[in-house]
């Protein structure tokens, strides 16, 4: 089971994310069934990125 979030209630790649987290999902060995629960609470904001994938996307720190 899958719980995850989208930047607003209205992001329109919401099921094209909650999809691919399904598929991604079913490639792991022994993983047999999937379920995605897209959930906003909390509210999603931009602290919650991981420093390495702030990174990756070229995100600059600010202190």
């Amino acid at each position: 089971h899958i719980t995850m979030t989208a930047t607003t209630r209205g992001c329109p790649a919401a099921s094209f994310l909650k999809e691919g987290a399904a598929n991604s999902a079913r490639l792991v060995p022994g993983v047999e069934a999937v379920e995605v629960t897209m959930t906003f609470e909390p509210p999603w904001q931009p602290c919650m990125i991981s420093p390495g994938v702030k990174a990756s996307l070229g995100f600059a720190e600010v202190n």
